[in-house]
């Protein structure tokens, strides 16, 4: 199997950092390692040479894709290797040393699903998971880049999947970590207030979506903004 690790970053080095050792501490390191930098055009000076070793790709995006448009460039980099899987990880996770192993050994036993994500106490299905990436594009499509720059994507893609027949695979992955939501960390001054506003405008856009907020939806087919 051809792992590539493809993790969206904005400004939040220190943890990013962390996140890329613990992987490269594992026992199973992806065989390809992509940084989306949606953060560093124009903000923030870093020096690459402090993650020597620890990616092999470093993408400077010009202007912020958001989560979804980072989800969907993954893809694409991910389905370069035919057959390829798509490894995504948030900038704010630590890797056990078998959760990549314990991933690609989970897919064996269930090669009918389509995401599969480690068991952890704290945050969501979204913030470490392991698809293929060709299969992914064909059978559940593109994530919804509307939904910006974070907020509701995942729902929205979660809810698809289960359309479709999918659902996502808990593997039990010792030693798995993942702290509070960066993109929130992220935000300073008047962009707090900002990024509530994305909050709640996203939540209405998905109820707009789907008929109701994520679990309560009424449709199966989406309803088109005008």
């Amino acid at each position: 199997m051809y792992i590539t690790l493809v993790v969206p970053t904005i400004t939040q080095y220190k943890k990013l950092h962390r996140m890329l050792a613990t992987v490269s501490e594992g026992t199973r390191r992806p065989d390809r390692i992509v940084v989306i930098d949606n953060g560093r055009f124009g903000m923030i000076d870093i020096e690459l040479s402090d993650f020597y070793g620890l990616y092999d790709e470093w993408d400077v995006q010009p202007k912020n894709l958001g989560v979804a448009g980072s989800c969907n460039l993954a893809m694409r980099l991910a389905a370069q290797q035919p057959g390829g899987w798509w490894l995504h990880a948030n900038d704010d996770i630590e890797a056990g040393k078998s959760t990549i192993a314990g991933l690609e050994k989970a897919t064996e036993s269930l090669p009918n699903q389509i995401m599969f994500n480690p068991v952890c106490a704290a945050g969501s299905a979204f913030t470490l998971f392991l698809m293929p990436a060709q299969r992914a594009i064909d059978e559940i499509g593109w994530w919804d880049a509307e939904f910006f720059p974070a907020y509701f994507e995942d729902n929205d893609y979660a809810y698809r999947m289960q359309l479709k027949g999918y659902r996502h695979v808990d593997v039990p992955c010792d030693g798995y970590i993942h702290h509070t939501s960066s993109t929130k960390r992220a935000y300073t001054g008047n962009e707090e207030e900002w990024g509530h506003q994305r909050s709640r405008a996203n939540r209405q856009r998905y109820i707009d979506k789907w008929g109701g907020p994520p679990g309560e939806e009424k449709w199966k087919e989406p309803r088109k903004n005008d």
